[in-house]
């Protein structure tokens, strides 16, 4: 395929106004009949592709009626096309540039309100919820069994986290129920925790912690799955709940 073919065919030239094109390119004037002999193309089809590269600026013609030849134009426009085709393209980029800022906009104006939530499933998912809280702004709030958390992920992922959240001055407020309580988790002062435990009411096979605009749900060691909710109302709420619990629990 020629160079000219190519831009041509780049330019949106279709194949049978590439083959005109280049007949007039070599016959010179030439009427619509004698293209359509020469290249074998059905003369209502040479005058549909005359008409479109005279729209290019490819063409032109004399005379009138039977006697209208046809002409190829300087070689030159065929610059200014691909200077226009560049002038169309950065157009085109400016446009889509402003197009996807205002659509991100839409977007984020329809979701904003939107909660988004995240299942994890088995322990490592536990972990990765739970790892979630090394991102808070605001102090953590937990209504938890913390025994059956500490075994369940394990020993060694509970002191990393606690120390992890430390480093981050990070501040927890948590209700456990009464009972046997791991070492490990007994230096509350040390470890930013203050700590309260509940009433015999509350039924401690599940856990909920919430900060910042999350509220993270922690099934039971039997069926270990996690839900991590981002809803700033629903957030609200359970810190309220919270609230709640934490006047009427019961000091250490």
């Amino acid at each position: 395929m020629t160079s000219i073919n190519i831009l041509l065919k780049k330019l949106g030239i279709s194949q049978n106004g590439r083959k005109i094109y280049h007949a007039l390119l070599r016959y010179g004037p030439i009427s619509a009949h004698q293209l359509s002999q020469k290249l074998d193309i059905p003369r209502s089809t040479v005058y549909f592709e005359l008409d479109i590269l005279a729209k290019y600026g490819l063409t032109s013609n004399t005379g009138r009626s039977h006697k209208r030849r046809y002409i190829a134009e300087s070689p030159q426009i065929l610059h200014e096309l691909v200077d226009r085709k560049v002038n169309e393209y950065h157009e085109l980029k400016k446009l889509a540039l402003s197009a996807s800022q205002e659509a991100q906009t839409l977007i984020q104006e329809t979701y904003q309100h939107m909660p988004e939530i995240q299942y994890f499933y088995g322990i490592d998912g536990i972990k990765k919820a739970l790892i979630k809280t090394l991102q808070a702004k605001s102090p953590i709030y937990g209504i938890l069994p913390a025994f059956d958390i500490y075994k369940t992920v394990g020993s060694d992922f509970i002191k990393w986290l606690v120390a992890e959240r430390v480093k981050r001055k990070i501040q927890v407020y948590n209700i456990w129920p009464e009972g046997k309580i791991p070492n490990e988790l007994k230096r509350h002062k040390e470890q930013l925790r203050n700590i309260r435990f509940s009433k015999d009411s509350i039924d401690f096979r599940s856990s909920i912690i919430t900060f910042d605009d999350y509220v993270i749900l922690i099934s039971s060691a039997k069926e270990t799955f996690s839900v991590l909710i981002r809803s700033h109302d629903l957030s609200l709420a359970m810190k309220k709940v919270f609230t709640i619990l934490w006047e009427n629990a019961d000091l250490e």
